[in-house]
């Protein structure tokens, strides 16, 4: 016999999509190596093991902060903005670091 629980998990296989993950604002979380050169977001998620995740939290990557590209540089490094600093982050790392988008500010000319 069958029973389901009150937590169902929906299955791709059976063409059902889960909803979006969100984090601390709504939005679709995304990892940081995908925001490009000057664009702002907030900071959602932070995945990995225990040591990562505490490294990170250690350096100032908090829920909730916003964060900025500043550079990518030839090697496998980013140089974000972090509140008023300013830090090389190894794109590894970054993989780690999950973000929402800031959304642009609309401009009527």
């Amino acid at each position: 016999m069958c029973t389901f629980t009150d937590k169902y998990v929906p299955s791709p296989l059976r063409g059902e999509l889960a909803p979006p993950k969100v984090g601390v604002s709504e939005g679709v979380l995304m990892p940081l190596t995908l925001l490009g050169i000057g664009e702002k977001a907030t900071i959602s998620q932070l995945t990995g093991d225990l040591a990562l995740r505490l490294r990170l939290t250690e350096l100032g990557f908090s829920l909730g902060k916003g964060i900025e590209i500043i550079q990518e540089t030839f090697g496998n490094n980013l140089i974000v903005k972090l509140d008023d600093n300013r830090l090389a982050l190894d794109r590894r790392m970054a993989f780690h670091i999950h973000i929402n988008m800031l959304e642009k500010e609309k401009s009527y000319v």
